[in-house]
């Protein structure tokens, strides 16, 4: 048979341990919040740059390799 101190000592070592998984739940729920929101804002981003640029580069199948024609220069944007 435990004694009271025994037993209110285990309530709160149990209390302690839900306490702390409930903490790490939260933080694993706010990190996977934080990734998705950057991941969306990325995504965004990505479609809203075209626009914003007001195609200042020339696009169509015929410039396809017309980044290529001057050689590295040609890469300066990339």
């Amino acid at each position: 048979m435990r004694s009271d101190k025994e037993v209110a000592r285990e309530v709160l070592r149990r209390a302690e341990t839900i306490r702390r998984r409930r903490g790490v739940k939260m933080r694993r729920i706010y990190a996977a919040c934080a990734a998705a929101a950057c991941l969306a804002f990325i995504a965004g981003l990505s479609f809203a740059l075209p626009a914003v640029d007001g195609g200042a580069l020339p696009t169509g199948w015929q410039y396809g390799a017309a980044m290529f024609a001057d050689g590295p220069a040609g890469l300066r944007y990339v």
